[in-house]
């Protein structure tokens, strides 16, 4: 994904509506983030060393671990801390902020 917009000596967008799109995708993105239990500040490597059960009983006191189910879980989470999110990519787009290429 690439971003070109003009920007004010400071860094920041100078078009109101990039501004908007900016908070809105990040709130979009913290909004899934905390859905899920997930902390970016933490990392992905904390995620990785999560297990993830597949059942649990508790009168037997028994846990199991699919390896493939726990994998995937695992996975989906590790890539939801690296990727954006469906509703925050959507709204960089309508905004004019997500190109594969450079105009300019």
């Amino acid at each position: 994904m690439l971003a070109v917009y003009p920007v004010f000596s400071d860094g920041m967008p100078r078009g109101a509506g990039h501004v908007d799109a900016f908070r809105d995708a990040t709130c979009a993105q913290a909004a899934v983030w905390a859905a899920n239990g997930l902390d970016p500040a933490a990392g992905e490597l904390v995620e990785l060393g999560k297990r993830v059960a597949s059942s649990k009983s508790v009168k037997g006191a028994s846990v199991s671990y699919d390896a493939a189910d726990a994998a995937a879980a695992k996975q989906a989470r590790v890539d939801a801390l690296r990727t954006l999110c469906a509703e925050a990519f959507q709204i960089l787009r309508n905004a004019g902020l997500v190109s594969a290429v450079v105009n300019r």
